[in-house]
């Protein structure tokens, strides 16, 4: 699966990560449609949020199919 990784502030790269599979404790599994930005993915980005580690995957908002 793709996905938008922070590798520092100001640098970001599109990735390839393996789908999460389901097993006891993560027991179910979405389809994404879209994925939204929020603010502290902002501060992720410009490398203003403090409790950010890197690098990162943003992208948490998100919009499901049914």
């Amino acid at each position: 699966m793709k996905a938008v990784q922070i590798v520092k502030p100001n640098e970001l790269r599109i990735i390839d990560m393996p789908k999460p599979e389901i097993d006891e404790h993560n027991n179910v599994l979405i389809k994404v449609k879209a994925s939204g930005i929020c603010g502290s993915d902002v501060g992720i980005y410009h490398g203003t949020n403090a409790a950010a580690t890197y690098p990162r995957v943003i992208g948490h908002e998100i919009v499901s199919a049914r």
